[in-house]
């Protein structure tokens, strides 16, 4: 047991002498926050996954000639509506609340707003923020 005391008693301020830098490096990553991701950037991560078959770049995506009705090309939203991004109805198409306009043929495009909530196995109350980080991300293509 004397042994033990020894050693404890020797090695306790190698302990104290370190406390203080441990203290320090411990507090100051404390205000170190992740960086996160914008809308527009998560919801660029939901084009590629979704829409980008379809849509490419410029409406010439990989599965675009297998469709029935050439996919439009998402740069140019605004453009074919004057200069404005129509946010609430590209919100309906996208979630399947307003069919689309003539030229889209029947409805080849998928519902995304069921589908977000079971492919990325989120709650339904949550699919309204990604379709708008989606639209988002769609703002800033726009030529």
């Amino acid at each position: 047991m004397k042994n033990l005391a020894v050693i404890l008693k020797k090695t306790s301020w190698v302990y104290f002498a370190f406390l203080p830098a441990l203290l320090y490096l411990t507090m100051s990553s404390c205000g170190e926050t992740k960086a996160t991701k914008s809308d527009a950037e998560l919801g660029e991560e939901f084009y590629v996954s979704y829409c980008q078959f379809c849509h490419g770049e410029h409406g010439d995506g990989a599965m675009a000639s297998m469709l029935k009705v050439p996919p439009p090309d998402l740069t140019r939203i605004s453009k074919r509506r004057n200069g404005v991004f129509p946010v609430d109805e590209i919100y309906k198409i996208i979630d399947g609340q307003e069919a689309l306009k003539a030229g889209h043929g029947d409805r080849e495009m998928p519902i995304w707003g069921a589908t977000f909530s079971k492919s990325e196995n989120i709650d339904q109350a949550m699919v309204p923020k990604k379709i708008y980080q989606l639209i988002e991300y769609l703002k800033t293509i726009q030529e």
